[in-house]
């Protein structure tokens, strides 16, 4: 098992100086550095993304409120080639949303049903949790509204993120630890989505924006934020609204990136910038190309709690665990 290479302290002297004053800017990184490019299916819309431990494949969960159907996939991500898949029927809005791999399971979230799936990492296969009679976890009140992002330290800890500003923190059993929130100095940072584990630091992407926050998830600190421009990554998009990022994995077997946007035809692997950065970076410029400017999470939330935080949609549980 992975653990943090360094502690929260010794990470925010690193990138930040957290001083009686705090009124040091985020530092902002710009990602020009892009090793490959590879083919990826357009009709997926990922939802989730992590590599596999096996060179060069990636696990994927693809669909959306509005497809008839999720699946989850191994790829070869050189190629795009579909080595295997097992798809799940939508039921209104019961789709599939945000990815972890826990041990030998896979743990895939939903959107609007509050309940985790857990499958074999190997077969696909739906995993009978102990002491449960299905392979199926269901977030306790104190957590998430509803799944945008998943990933886990493949330790201990499970990270969810619903699309505000909170990042929820379980056990690898779905028990409740803790909400941590985002923020950039003293701004809380919403619409998190979908996010990745890598040595001790979150890396989130924002919702409909070009960039990925990098987090301390023991506190929820922004340490830096890298950007990206995604017209010069897909100049030809005939949906320029869909021309931002929404998928983010780490390789670890070469120590870079792989991402791809909205039904983009490709992904790219990337290495990491954190040395050169923006010069001349003002207050307003994070603003508008990294924080957020939706206030759609909030109709949602409120939806949510009116239910009594329980399931939003009506599907007999034993029905949701046939896929």
């Amino acid at each position: 098992y992975r653990q943090p290479s360094k502690s929260a302290e010794a990470m925010q002297t690193e990138f930040r100086n957290f001083g009686d004053t705090k009124i040091v800017q985020t530092p902002v990184f710009k990602q020009t550095n892009m090793l490959y490019k590879y083919p990826h299916d357009s009709v997926a819309k990922i939802r989730g993304l992590v590599l596999e431990d096996t060179y060069p494949y990636i696990i994927e969960v693809t669909g959306g409120a509005f497809f008839k159907t999720s699946s989850i996939r191994r790829v070869n991500f050189l190629t795009g080639e579909i080595i295997s898949s097992r798809r799940f029927p939508n039921k209104g809005l019961h789709s599939y949303c945000g990815l972890g791999i826990v041990g030998n399971s896979i743990y895939i979230g939903t959107r609007n049903i509050n309940t985790i799936f857990v499958y074999d990492k190997k077969t696909f296969a739906p995993k009978q949790i102990v002491g449960r009679k299905d392979n199926t976890f269901l977030l306790p009140r104190l957590g998430a509204a509803e799944v945008k992002g998943l990933t886990s330290n493949n330790f201990d800890k499970v990270y969810i993120t619903d699309g505000s500003s909170n990042l929820y923190i379980y056990d690898n059993f779905m028990a409740y630890k803790e909400t941590v929130q985002v923020k950039d100095g003293e701004t809380y940072i919403r619409d998190l989505a979908a996010i990745a584990y890598v040595k001790g630091i979150l890396y989130a992407n924002i919702n409909r924006k070009n960039s990925i926050a990098k987090i301390l998830p023991e506190t929820g600190d922004v340490i830096a934020w890298l950007v990206f421009d995604s017209q010069s990554l897909y100049p030809e998009n005939p949906n320029p609204w869909r021309n931002t990022l929404n998928s983010i994995a780490y390789n670890s077997f070469n120590s870079t990136f792989l991402f791809s946007g909205l039904n983009w035809p490709f992904m790219y692997e990337m290495k990491e910038n954190h040395v050169n950065q923006m010069k001349n970076v003002t207050k307003k410029w994070i603003e508008d190309n990294c924080w957020s400017d939706r206030k759609a999470y909030r109709a949602a939330l409120r939806k949510y709690e009116n239910t009594g935080r329980k399931r939003i949609i009506n599907i007999p549980h034993d029905q949701l665990t046939k896929y």
